[in-house]
């Protein structure tokens, strides 16, 4: 008998969609009855792309699934104004959404629902009368606490106390009475066949020290482009597309290329801050992590995790600017 499931991504950038393809490729090769119905807005053509193998056995159905953070533009620092604005408008127009996710998925007749970490999953499981589980380092309820409004904050946890079970991730430092169980590090699988083959294409030499940079999608790339960083001696940088750096030593990912995780296990050291599924790739990889600081609650749950557990220089955001940072 075939099972289907609903596995709601957060649209906050790539981590948590890349994380969620780890787990569902792990889901859909343990079950060959297994069907998914994905739901996503932001990340949606990254997941058809890395999920195209299975054919019909997934389905993407298109939603913004929440509203995560808000940054201040061309940096990392939170938005508060932005955010409270976003969040309301989202709250408006929420049981609308509700209501269309519900009629959308009735016909299918899903068995449950996973979230990763979107508050509509769980409550369109509500309304379906399905079970639903949470799976996440975090709730935007704890992410948000300090910077939304509070009535905001509580409407946040009226929507994750609508949770029947919780997959902490690593790192996970909130309180709730939900049933959880505690789940450590996963990530894609890498190839290491395609390592060797990233390796000599991009000609990388035995003395060089790889260094792969991540620090999002919202950084002011001509800033960027101009830091003393790429200027190392003997080391070669990879960067993702968005950042869009121009230096002779610096590797930026195609467009086309879904499996990030094989330039990470390419790379000696990881320069990130501490989302996530970076994080994961490194530590599964066995990298030199450098985290950027950053004053939010998600990060410091995972640096302090990481700091616990593992070995891990943390940085400033400033000093990696302007280069002053030891490799």
């Amino acid at each position: 008998m075939k099972t289907l499931l609903v596995y709601y991504i957060s649209e906050y950038g790539y981590g948590h969609a890349t994380r969620s393809v780890a787990m569902i490729r792990e889901l859909l090769n343990r079950n060959a009855l297994l069907k998914i119905i994905i739901c996503n807005q932001f990340a949606l053509p990254f997941l058809k792309e890395s999920l195209k193998e299975y054919g019909d056995r997934v389905l993407f159905h298109e939603v913004k699934t929440d509203v995560g953070y808000v940054l201040k533009e061309g940096t990392l620092e939170l938005d508060p104004m932005a955010m409270n604005v976003q969040y309301r408008d989202y709250i408006t127009a929420f049981p609308d959404l509700v209501k269309e996710e519900w009629m959308y998925l009735k016909s299918f007749s899903p068995e449950g629902i996973l979230s990763d970490v979107s508050p509509l999953g769980l409550a369109v499981g509500k309304e379906l009368g399905i079970h639903c589980a949470g799976i996440s380092n975090f709730t935007w309820a704890g992410a948000c606490q300090h910077v939304v409004d509070p009535d905001i904050h509580q409407w946040l946890v009226n929507q994750y106390s609508q949770a029947d079970f919780f997959y902490r991730l690593a790192g996970f430092n909130e309180e709730w009475d939900t049933p959880y169980q505690d789940v450590g590090f996963y990530s894609r699988k890498v190839d290491i066949a395609e390592v060797f083959r990233l390796k000599r294409e991009y000609d990388i030499q035995p003395d060089e020290s790889v260094v792969f940079v991540s620090i999002g999608m919202k950084i002011d790339v001509e800033e960027v482009n101009s830091w003393p960083l790429w200027s190392r001696n003997n080391c070669r940088f990879i960067v993702s597309n968005v950042l869009n750096v121009s230096h002779p030593n610096v590797i930026s990912i195609p467009t086309y290329y879904t499996e990030s995780q094989n330039f990470i296990a390419l790379s000696d050291v990881v320069i990130t801050k501490a989302s996530w599924g970076t994080v994961s790739e490194a530590v599964i990889n066995h990298k030199r992590l450098m985290i950027i600081n950053r004053d939010m609650e998600e990060d410091q749950n995972t640096l302090a995790y990481l700091q616990r557990n593992y070995r891990v220089n943390v940085i400033e955001y400033d000093d990696l600017k302007n280069g002053y940072i030891e490799m």
